[in-house]
C-alpha cells in the first residue's frame, strides 16, 4: 500500500509539472539563437586578424579604435597549413573603411547572413577577418549575434 501511495505521488507531481514545463519552453527562444565563434590569429602591430564562423548574422564590435580603419573579409584561403572556407560564404561586404571619432564600443562591421552554408567541418564555414588599424592604438574586436547589438550605434563610414 505504501508503494502504491508514493508511485501516485510522483504521478501527480509530474502531471502538475506539465503546465510549468510547457510556460518555460515557450519563453525560450530557440530558433533565433545565433552561434557566432571567433578565434583571433597572431597577427603583426597595426593588424588584427580572427577566424569567423557563424550559422547566422552577427556584428563586429570595436572598443578603443580611433581613426580610419580598413575591414577586409577573405571567403577562402590558406593560413600556413591551415586551409579555410571551403563550403563559407561571404556574410557581408568584403571589405569596409571605418572612421571611428570615439574609443567607446561601437559597431564596426555588420554581416547580414551566416558563414557557414552547408554541415561541414568548422574551418570549411570560416571567414578571414582582418582588420587594418593605426598602430600606436590597441583597438579590442568582438563578435556578437546581430540582436545583441543593443544601442551600440555604428562608426561612420571612410569618405
Amino acid at each position: 500500500m505504501r508503494k502504491r501511495n508514493i508511485i501516485i505521488g510522483i504521478a501527480i507531481l509530474e502531471i502538475l509539472s506539465i503546465p510549468a514545463a510547457a510556460h518555460l519552453h515557450s519563453n525560450l527562444d530557440f530558433k533565433n539563437r545565433v552561434n557566432v565563434i571567433a578565434a583571433e590569429i597572431e597577427a603583426p602591430n597595426g593588424v588584427k586578424s580572427y577566424f569567423i564562423t557563424s550559422d547566422g548574422p552577427f556584428i563586429a564590435i570595436g572598443k578603443d579604435l580611433t581613426g580610419k580603419a580598413m575591414i577586409a573579409l577573405n571567403q577562402t584561403g590558406q593560413l600556413g597549413d591551415v586551409s579555410f572556407g571551403e563550403t563559407a560564404q561571404l556574410p557581408g561586404p568584403s571589405s569596409a573603411c571605418v572612421d571611428s571619432l570615439s574609443a567607446q564600443e561601437q559597431i564596426i562591421y555588420t554581416a547580414s547572413q551566416a558563414t557557414v552554408t552547408e554541415k561541414a567541418d568548422v574551418l570549411s564555414g570560416t571567414v578571414l577577418f582582418t582588420l587594418f588599424h593605426d598602430s600606436a592604438i590597441q583597438p579590442e574586436i568582438r563578435f556578437v549575434q546581430s540582436s545583441k547589438a543593443g544601442e551600440l550605434k555604428p562608426t561612420g563610414s571612410c569618405r
